[in-house]
This record gives structure tokens, C-alpha cells and sequence, in this order.
């Protein structure tokens, strides 16, 4: 039998939660498909069905309610009465039967957000309680989705509303429209584009579809605002078909609950430019935002935070031979992570540290990596994770992991 590479082992396999670019994780491939199986309780927030704001928000808030449409111009939607229509429905976009914002109110006995204008901004969650780390929010399913690519257009979303029931088709269009000075882009594709929500559905089917990338609309998680220094978790939970919300650390009562819509890691000016382009609207988030003297200076140190955080990320999974080494680029990297307040990456890099003390048979220090690897799995994804239940097991048994004893023996260390 070959000798194992190391290197081969350190590769990235996709978790559907918040991180730059692709949500990557570095997980060995044999567990390569991230499931949530749990059951799992709903919150709540008391949510209006119409309601009406100032123009122009849409310039500086990503809520989905931000921006108001009257629901009186909304396109009277009938349902689709030909079985071509119909077909077409289940092989371009999938329907999850989504609730609409009333039901949710109706199944849940407490409230811990409320929907509230938040200053140049808009509407926006904002906790009602103080609220743990780890916290689960909400679960919502997609009103439907569609493959991100090539991404809808306006006659597909129609035709999927067109399933929705009254109630779904008003709310939709109710949601935050950035585009609506594009005319070339019409209302019910300025609304999606505005507001979905990308995941990666291991279950979804053949064609276009074939990558797993999709773009739902959840109705409810539409009033979260975006924030390069979110509070708030995303994870798809592919069994559950469900978006799982959950608080990235502790947040007191009266802050607002925030995830991000683009890439963390990169510069100030790189991560407003992409969100204008591909959402439409400015970021206004603290990160973005700095007040106080010295403001240049701030935003060049974040920038340059971030850039170091994400060229770690590339560099970490390069030294399979040289655990010394990474294990250092490991800690700069989560220093900087606390640094920028970002839980984004944490499991991924302490993961890392456990499989390079397993390659040296440091099983100490490897079992308090991966105890911190779960600690954070856990707070991002949910305790029964594939993710949490893949960590669970090599804390139990570290010399399970198919790296182990690959390298010469040696002692490394533990996090600081």
C-alpha cells in the first residue's frame, strides 16, 4: 500500500456556512458531504406583513424590508394550471414549502428578536434578550431556490410564485429591491437577487444543477442586515432542508443580529465593491464604518488583518510535511481571527492543528485542538453536525484519524 501524502489530506471540502468565497473547511475527503440530522426548536420574531419606510434605504441596508413595495402593485399571481408549467417548476427550482412570516409567529412561545428600525439602516433584527453563544435563532426553509448559475430570470421567478400561496406572493414582494434604478432588471429578479441566500444542497439534482450551488429566498432571515463582522451564523441543513440561524457569540440585549452577504476576508473598498455590484446596496456595518480619529489607519490595519488571515488560510494548507510550521501560521491566523472579531475559520484552522499533532503522534495537544474544533463546530453549526459529530469522534479517539503517526514522533503544542 502507498504511503499517505499529507498534503492530499489537507484539502478543503465545503461547509455551508459563513466563510470568504466558498465556506471551505479542510476536512479529510472521506467526509466530504456536511448533513445536519437534528431536530431542532424555532424561534421567533413577531414580523408585520406590510409595512412602509423611507425611500433610498436600500442604499444602506441589506434587510430585507428595508425597502418597501406596496403589495397592492404586486403582479396578481394564479396558480399554475398546465402540467408543462408545472415541469418545468420542479426541474429549474425547488420549492420547499416554505411558511410564510404568520405561521412562524403562530408556532413559537418565545420571542428572543424583534423586528426594529435600526439608525441609517433601515429595519433589522435586534435582540430582545441577552442571548448565549451558540444560540439557535430560527431554522427556516427556502419559499424556493433556483441554481446560481446561470442565475434566474424574471420569468422563472414568476412561474415559481406562482406555486406560493397569496400570503408568500405578497411577502415576497415586500422584500428589499436594490435594482430598481436598473430597468433592465425587472421587480420580481431585483428582489431575488437582493435577497437570496447561497448554500450548497448535496441532495440537488442532475443538469445545471449538478454543483449544489443554489440561491433561496427565506422570507423570515430576509430581515437580517449584512456585517463583515456578523454575529449570526448560516448553516444549511441538507436532511432538515432548512437554514439554521445561530449566534456567533454572546450578544446583549438591544444589539442587532447581523450575517454577512459577501467576503469577509477581503479589503474594505474590495468587499463594499462586491456587494454594490452583486446586491445593490452600500455596506454600512461597523467594520465598513469606523468612527473616530485616526479612521485610515484603522481600515488600513483591518485590511491588512484580514489579507494576512486569508493568505494564512492558503499557506496552512501547504505544510502537510512541515506541522512545525503550520502549527505557527495556525495561531498568527487565530490571533488575527480575535483580533477582527471573527469566528470565521476558527474550526477550520483548529482542525488543522489537530490533523498536524496527529501526524506526530502529539495526541495531548491533539485532543485539545479538536476539543476546541468541536467547541466552535458546535456554537456555529449545531451540537449533531456532521462537522460536530466528525470532531466528537476524534476527541474520543484521536488516533482514529486516518493522519495519525504519519510523521515522525514529535511534540508540538496545544492552543494558547
Amino acid at each position: 500500500m502507498s504511503k499517505l501524502n499529507p498534503r492530499a489530506f489537507l484539502t478543503r471540502v465545503y461547509v455551508p456556512w459563513p466563510c470568504h468565497s466558498s465556506n471551505e473547511l479542510r476536512i479529510p475527503a472521506c467526509h466530504s458531504t456536511i448533513r445536519i440530522p437534528s431536530e431542532l426548536p424555532h424561534a421567533h420574531c413577531p414580523l408585520p406583513t406590510t409595512a412602509t419606510t423611507t425611500a433610498n434605504n436600500h442604499l444602506y441596508n441589506r434587510g430585507g424590508l428595508s425597502v418597501m413595495t406596496s403589495t397592492s402593485h404586486s403582479p396578481e399571481l394564479s396558480p399554475v394550471a398546465s402540467r408543462t408549467s408545472s415541469e418545468s417548476i420542479r426541474s429549474d427550482s425547488t420549492h420547499e414549502h416554505s411558511r410564510s412570516i404568520s405561521d412562524i409567529e403562530e408556532t413559537i412561545e418565545e420571542t428572543c428578536y424583534i423586528c426594529d428600525v435600526i439608525p441609517h439602516k433601515g429595519r433589522g433584527l435586534v435582540a430582545s434578550r441577552s442571548l448565549k453563544r451558540g444560540e439557535l435563532l430560527f431554522t427556516e426553509p427556502p419559499l424556493f431556490s433556483f441554481p446560481l448559475s446561470p442565475p434566474p430570470n424574471n420569468s422563472s421567478i414568476m412561474i415559481a410564485l406562482s406555486q406560493c400561496s397569496r400570503e408568500q406572493q405578497q411577502q415576497y414582494f415586500t422584500l428589499a429591491n436594490s435594482f430598481k434604478e436598473k430597468k433592465e432588471i425587472l421587480p420580481a429578479q431585483g428582489i431575488f437577487l437582493s435577497n437570496y441566500i447561497p448554500y450548497r444542497d448535496a441532495n440537488s439534482g442532475s443538469g445545471e444543477d449538478e454543483s449544489g450551488e443554489r440561491g433561496g429566498i427565506f422570507l423570515f432571515a430576509s430581515y437580517f442586515n449584512s456585517s463583515c463582522t456578523p454575529n449570526v451564523s448560516r448553516y444549511w441543513d441538507a436532511s432538515k432542508r432548512v437554514m439554521m440561524f445561530r449566534t456567533l457569540w454572546d450578544i446583549e440585549d438591544g444589539e442587532e443580529l447581523c450575517f454577512n452577504y459577501g467576503d469577509i476576508l477581503g479589503t474594505r473598498a474590495d468587499r463594499i465593491e462586491e456587494l454594490s455590484t452583486e446586491r445593490g446596496f452600500v455596506c454600512l456595518c461597523e467594520a465598513c464604518n469606523v468612527m473616530g480619529e485616526s479612521i485610515e489607519e484603522t481600515l488600513a490595519q483591518s485590511d491588512e488583518r484580514r489579507a494576512t488571515i486569508a493568505r494564512l488560510y492558503d499557506e496552512v494548507g501547504s505544510c502537510g510535511k512541515e506541522p512545525t510550521l503550520g502549527l505557527r501560521k495556525i495561531k498568527k491566523a487565530l490571533r488575527l481571527l480575535k483580533d477582527e472579531h471573527l469566528v470565521h475559520y476558527e474550526a477550520s484552522f483548529c482542525y488543522d492543528a489537530f490533523q498536524f499533532c496527529a501526524m506526530v503522534s502529539d495526541f495531548v495537544n491533539a485532543k485539545q485542538w479538536i476539543r476546541k474544533a468541536y467547541d466552535v463546530s458546535v456554537c456555529t453549526s449545531g451540537p449533531e453536525s456532521e462537522s460536530a459529530r466528525m470532531f466528537r469522534m476524534y476527541l474520543a479517539n484521536p488516533k482514529a484519524h486516518p493522519l495519525a503517526g504519519i510523521l515522525s514522533k514529535g511534540v508540538l503544542s496545544g492552543p494558547d
